[in-house]
């Protein structure tokens, strides 16, 4: 019997793994009918916590600088979640997807107990989620507050790796930001500011990852490639989801309410 529902995790595991390794924008209608396929195939909610725990490991192992196209597998993976969403809503099948991959990410990002080392990302792995996260807001699929509360937290702590994916959480979707709430991005500038000036003298890394989160919160317009390229992948969405109407997924939720609801 366990023998049995090894084997049967193993193939689950297996059909996820190869779909998302095969994922792109040319191949993006056959993969989100070959994971949706899954649902009715098996149970909803194995294949739910299998594809949760495949899409993170995809996103940890994503190796992330500025000499390469910054998030377009974290957009493709993006887009891919949300039809899938949007299709399983089609049919009738109300599975949180999201939301749980949501929670699973922040779990990861924040985690409760900071002393248990298996729970500790790497500088990269930090920067990978938070820009998969970043592109789940810019494509509607999550409130701006949660992408807010992440960069406070971000500069508040001021470590390497968080103020660095701050930053590339800025070039990302910086642009949106301000225009849902200049407000509260002013507010984080100024943040950014106040650490700046502590930094720029003695930790020359953290400084010139806040003078960018600074210049990207500060402008009206974007000319990234990766903003360019999330425009045409979000034209594509009833494309791939066969003219279904995008449903409105937001969830809105943010850093501090993920803690409570799962404590």
């Amino acid at each position: 019997m366990l023998n049995d529902n090894h084997d049967f995790n193993e193939t689950l595991c297996k059909s996820i793994r190869s779909s998302l390794n095969r994922l792109s924008e040319s191949q993006m209608s056959k993969i989100i009918t070959e994971l949706c396929d899954l649902f009715n195939n098996y149970p909803r909610a194995s294949v739910r916590s299998h594809l949760i725990e495949e899409i993170c490991n995809l996103i940890e192992c994503t190796q992330i600088n500025r000499h390469t196209k910054i998030g377009w597998l974290h957009q493709e993976l993006a887009i891919c979640i949300i039809c899938i969403q949007i299709m399983l809503h089609h049919l009738f099948q109300s599975i949180p997807l999201i939301g749980y991959l949501i929670e699973s990410i922040i779990f990861r990002l924040f985690p409760i107990n900071n002393n248990n080392n298996e729970m500790q990302l790497s500088s990269n792995g930090i920067c990978t989620y938070s820009i998969f996260l970043a592109y789940l807001y810019r494509f509607g699929v999550i409130s701006g507050t949660l992408i807010l509360d992440i960069l406070k937290a971000y500069i508040r702590d001021c470590d390497i790796g968080k103020v660095k994916a701050a930053h590339f959480i800025t070039i990302a979707v910086g642009v949106n930001l301000r225009k849902s709430n200049l407000n509260v991005c002013q507010e984080i500038i100024q943040q950014a500011n106040f650490e700046l000036e502590k930094h720029k003298l003695q930790n020359f890394e953290i400084a010139f990852e806040l003078e960018g989160l600074i210049q990207r919160l500060s402008e009206k317009r974007s000319m990234e490639e990766c903003v360019t390229r999330s425009l045409h992948l979000q034209k594509l969405i009833r494309v791939w989801t066969k003219g279904n109407s995008h449903v409105r997924l937001c969830v809105c939720v943010c850093v501090f309410h993920v803690y409570f609801y799962v404590l």
